[in-house]
């Protein structure tokens, strides 16, 4: 399944996206100006040319999921008052993932990165960071927040010891 939605088609009560399977993509195409959260619990969903989600407060990416900035004509950025939340998706992108002033949001549970990149670099500038735990409390050692997958790079802090 894939489905293209032009600009400002969401309520001001964000947009939720579900699809299910490898093949299951909702691309955005023109500046979108809703409010509220953008979810992606399932599937993929895809920023191409001038899109843009920048009035959306937390983008938050579901385990399994997909957000794929790849088709942007420029840096894909979270700006001020906005939130990355990492639940177990990946971010896919073919150029620079800039936090810019935005925040980033982990949630840490079972072993699993909270963020998977690719086919990008991520690149953080004195962003607050957020960590959750979800499940029992972690004991002392060193934990992988965030992966870099296929063609995918971190800043040199995020990186496996």
């Amino acid at each position: 399944m894939h489905s293209t939605v032009g600009a400002d088609n969401a309520t001001d009560g964000g947009m939720t996206f579900t699809d299910s399977g490898a093949a299951a993509t909702t691309t955005l195409t023109g500046a979108e100006t809703y409010t509220g959260n953008t979810i992606i619990s399932g599937g993929t969903l895809a920023l191409t040319g001038t899109a843009s989600i920048t009035n959306s407060a937390n983008i938050s990416i579901g385990t399994g999921a997909n957000f794929d900035v790849t088709g942007l004509s420029s840096t894909f950025a979270i700006g001020s008052g906005q939130t990355l939340v990492g639940n177990g998706g990946t971010l896919v992108g073919s150029a620079n993932l800039n936090l810019d002033v935005g925040a980033l949001a982990l949630n840490y549970a079972n072993g699993t990165p909270s963020l998977i990149v690719t086919n990008g670099t991520l690149t953080l500038s004195s962003n607050a960071v957020i960590i959750t735990v979800s499940g029992s409390a972690l004991t002392a050692g060193s934990y992988q927040l965030i992966a870099a997958a296929t063609g995918g790079s971190l800043p040199e802090f995020c990186r496996p010891m």
